[in-house]
């Protein structure tokens, strides 16, 4: 407080004003960088995120296309269906195995399958591998398929003979005959999951497949795509976050808390596949460049706007304090009596301080008259005691002479 008693106003205006600018660029700034944070959440989790996943769909829908289209392609052959109508006799087995070989070759698929419902037998390249049965836990599939009435299906699900985690593009047959079939390609999780793994979003976000039931079908850790693993129990989620990403939509996302920091998480359900590709990447990964050039750019602001600010911030107070501070002066050199009562303040502007010069140069002018009219009863006093002083001389020269006349007559 002593301080701010012993400054000039000037001064005080440009502090308070120039810690003001300075509080309110310190607002804007922190309210610039949350709102271009806010913006660029919104259009990562709007836009990038639901396009990249989406490209991701795509490009797995495309990768299949082809043995789809193979798969269809065997669900109609007239050669096939036939042979079926006879009863798969083993008069055909040969080209049927030549066939499926050339397929299995063209495609790079791990089996190209014949399941037929009537005969129960189960076709591979290698010819007939098993018997289908409808008791058999494995092989409902089959029965499923064929009783949902759907032209083609995508399954991912374990190989009964090899063990490994295979996709299975299934299409239906239906013969001349009125009987059903099922023809399919196998396809190898291996290269599925490598593509998958391979996706990346932005640095070191990743991508994964979820079955539609929560498990972990595809992760960048091989040991959690065991079957075991539920998505639910992996870091940081919990029920509800997995209720709300695996809800059968189109595109769900989320923020949550990741052992490593806050993570943007999606997922998009692909009905052929009857899973979720899912897709995460840091929030500090997707924020962190935005916010640290936001920042930069109000400190750049703040300072060149806080220089330009505080050069009008002088001129304006200077041109406050500089009349005030004139009165000041002129008031002092009147206290001190060597004043000139005979200058005015330049009255400069229609505002408070120039009131105040105004008023002053009406009390200067009063005082000059007092001081005018005191000199004026100063002079006038002065003759009239001049006169007394004389009329007291010719008094004094009377009395003295009546004085030496009573002395001469006595």
């Amino acid at each position: 407080m002593n301080l701010l008693r012993r400054m000039s106003i000037q001064k005080k205006l440009m502090l308070s004003m120039g810690l003001c600018l300075l509080l309110f660029l310190a607002i804007s700034s922190v309210l610039s960088v949350a709102m271009t944070g806010q913006n660029i959440r919104e259009r990562v989790i709007g836009q990038e995120l639901p396009a990249q996943i989406g490209e991701i769909r795509n490009d797995i829908l495309r990768q299949i296309a082809q043995p789809l289209a193979v798969s269809m392609s065997m669900a109609h052959d007239t050669y096939l269906q036939a042979w079926e109508d006879e009863g798969l006799t083993d008069a055909g087995m040969a080209a049927w195995q030549t066939y499926a070989k050339t397929l299995k070759d063209t495609n790079k698929a791990a089996s190209v399958i014949w399941a037929s419902e009537s005969t129960g037998k189960y076709l591979t390249e290698a010819g007939q591998t098993r018997t289908i049965d409808k008791a058999a836990p494995g092989d409902q599939w089959f029965y499923n398929f064929l009783a949902g009435g759907k032209p083609y299906a995508l399954d991912i699900d374990k190989d009964v003979g090899s063990g490994a985690y295979m996709l299975f593009i299934n299409a239906r047959a239906d013969t001349a005959g009125g009987k059903h079939a099922v023809t399919g390609i196998g396809l190898r999780m291996d290269a599925l999951a490598d593509t998958i793994r391979s996706y990346k979003v932005g640095k070191s976000g990743f991508v994964y497949l979820v079955r539609a039931n929560g498990s972990l079908l595809i992760h960048r850790d091989a040991a959690l795509a065991d079957g075991k693993h539920q998505f639910k129990d992996l870091p940081g989620l919990n029920q509800e976050l997995s209720s709300s990403l695996l809800g059968g939509a189109k595109f769900a996302h989320a923020l949550y808390d990741a052992p490593g920091g806050k993570q943007f998480i999606a997922s998009s359900f692909v009905p052929e596949l009857n899973a979720y590709v899912v897709a995460e990447v840091p929030e500090a990964e997707v924020l962190g460049n935005v916010t640290r050039a936001a920042t930069i750019s109000a400190l750049v602001a703040g300072l060149v706007g806080g220089g330009i600010g505080m050069f009008v911030i002088f001129l304006i107070s200077r041109a406050i304090a500089a009349p005030v501070s004139r009165a000041a002066r002129m008031l002092e050199e009147i206290a001190s009596g060597n004043g000139d009562l005979s200058r005015r303040m330049r009255v400069e502007s229609e505002d408070e301080i120039g009131a105040l010069a105004g008023a002053f140069n009406r009390f200067v002018s009063s005082l000059n008259v007092t001081i005018r009219e005191v000199r004026d009863s100063t002079v006038a006093i002065a003759g009239a005691s001049s006169e007394i002083a004389v009329g007291n001389l010719d008094l004094s020269g009377r009395t003295e002479a009546q004085a030496s006349s009573l002395e001469e007559t006595a």
